[in-house]
């Protein structure tokens, strides 16, 4: 078992740029409701997906799977401000309202 630890504004090596351009961004961005976190993940493949507040506090988190390209994350009781979603070393940002 291999395991990958990264730092904040790191990515592993076997993340490979063109799946990197293959995700899309969350939306609608921003958000009141309910936002759409698309993600990719190799076939069979599982993983978490963690949400953080900016000040990196985590404030939820998600398991996911190949089945699957998005998930629908219900941000009513989320603080108005800027968070992060993050799986396997990749981060993106979205913003409740």
């Amino acid at each position: 078992v291999n395991e990958i630890y990264t730092l904040p504004g790191s990515m592993p090596s076997n993340v490979s740029e063109l799946k990197l351009s293959n995700i899309k961004s969350a939306f609608p961005n921003p958000a009141k409701t309910i936002i759409t976190l698309p993600y990719v993940l190799e076939n069979e493949q599982t993983s978490m997906i963690r949400i953080y507040k900016l000040n990196g506090q985590l404030v939820d988190s998600k398991q996911i799977d190949s089945n699957f390209d998005k998930i629908l994350l219900n941000v009513e009781t989320y603080q108005p401000g800027i968070y992060i979603y993050e799986y396997n070393g990749i981060s993106k940002k979205f913003i409740v309202n």
